[in-house]
């Protein structure tokens, strides 16, 4: 009798050490994909500030990454898993603008903003799958050094290509301005009365490399 009540024991013991441990796998997992939230929204506000106005895609994504994060705590998978793909469908629709900056480092701004939001993806995917399937936890150490270290190094390379590099030739990316009866100088495009400008700027999204290497300012002489 003793022995089954001992035996009995035994087996709860190890049934709630079992449930404790995939518990704190769960939440230590969320906690990265919380980090990932926190990345892509300071990424938001931070294009924001640069770009010195709204961008309404990337003002949208802000917002929906910063209303994860007070969630992203806990034995919520789902969410996890939930957050994981909404990214991956972020990634997805913005590819086009990431292959664009992707190999263009001298563009700074572009560049280091473009990478920002990738590793704050791809922290948000891995913390998000991770905690859904309640891997090991013995890979958050691998993510927390990784990520922080691949950005650091990239932006810092970007940063040094960028010093190196002229503005006085057309680059990849540039704002194209097409003038009528205006006058140009490197910082300053002015049209006189009855002049038009025609500024082409397809990015949609991207509002930082372009005017950071180009003309400071435009403006109507009346």
């Amino acid at each position: 009798m003793m022995d089954s009540t001992v035996a009995g024991e035994g087996e709860r013991s190890a049934i709630t050490f079992m449930t404790t441990t995939e518990d704190d796998r769960t939440d230590r997992w969320m906690g990265v994909a919380r980090w990932g939230a926190v990345t892509m929204a300071v990424w938001s506000v931070g294009l924001q500030l640069v770009a010195g106005s709204i961008i309404p895609p990337v003002a949208v994504i802000g917002v929906v990454f910063a209303g994860f994060v007070p969630f992203l705590r806990g034995q919520r998978p789902r969410l996890g898993l939930t957050l994981a793909v909404l990214t991956l469908l972020m990634v997805v629709a913005d590819a086009l603008v990431i292959i664009d900056d992707a190999p263009h480092p001298e563009s700074a701004p572009a560049f280091i903003f473009n990478l920002l939001s990738l590793t704050g993806a791809a922290v948000s995917m891995i913390g998000g799958v991770a905690a859904f399937r309640r891997m090991g936890i013995d890979r958050i150490g691998a993510v927390a050094r990784v990520a922080p270290a691949v950005f650091s190094v990239g932006a810092f390379l970007s940063i040094l290509v960028a010093a190196n590099t002229t503005s006085e030739s057309a680059m990849p990316g540039d704002v194209r301005l097409v003038a009528s009866g205006a006058s140009w100088s490197v910082h300053t495009v002015t049209a006189g009365a009855g002049g038009a400008l025609w500024v082409d700027d397809t990015d949609g999204i991207r509002q930082v490399s372009q005017w950071s290497r180009r003309a400071s300012s435009v403006r109507s002489r009346r």
